[in-house]
């Protein structure tokens, strides 16, 4: 892929499978399932393709091959950098807790991948960031932090936030 461009659709390859006959060899020689490879091509945009089907025999007209081409095809979307400020919410913490997060703490920043197409559509209330009581670390007073929810478009490996945070006892 081109840089800052990702899939953003299953890869559809029809026909899903290929009938071949020939001495049986050769055939269980062949990988099942085979790997198919695209042309190294930097993709930018959607791809459709009919590719050719090279199969790896020494004698490949001892093979009859039911079909020659296959089509390939997926989505692709350009994908930028945005940068939040997202409140922490609390989960798990119990009601008579002492240990509170920090007014300094109680927001963070979070930098997440979404496509370039959807810019307007990103609502930062469909983020759901918590600090998770349970994740306790009695040694130095900190907690993980959780991105519990986010919006279906924003790729979840795109998504960068600090991954602990230190409570205050009060």
């Amino acid at each position: 892929m081109a840089p800052r461009h990702h899939l953003v659709s299953e890869i559809n390859i029809f026909p899903r499978q290929i009938t071949l006959i020939g001495p049986e060899s050769y055939l269980r020689a062949l990988s099942n399932p085979y790997e198919l490879f695209l042309p190294d091509i930097v993709h930018r945009q959607n791809y459709e393709a009919q590719l050719k089907l090279n199969l790896p025999f020494e004698n490949p007209d001892l093979v009859v091959q039911e079909q020659a081409n296959i089509k390939v095809s997926f989505k692709v979307a350009e994908f930028v950098e945005k940068t939040a400020r997202l409140v922490i919410k609390k989960e798990n913490f119990p009601s008579q807790s002492r240990f509170t997060i920090p007014k300094e703490d109680r927001q963070t920043e979070v930098v997440y991948a979404v496509p370039k197409s959807a810019l307007g559509r990103i609502r930062l209330k469909e983020f759901v960031l918590t600090a998770d009581f349970k994740t306790f670390n009695p040694v130095d007073s900190t907690v993980a932090l959780f991105m519990r929810r986010k919006p279906q478009i924003v790729r979840s490996d795109g998504i960068v936030f600090k991954k602990r945070i230190k409570l205050v006892y009060e």
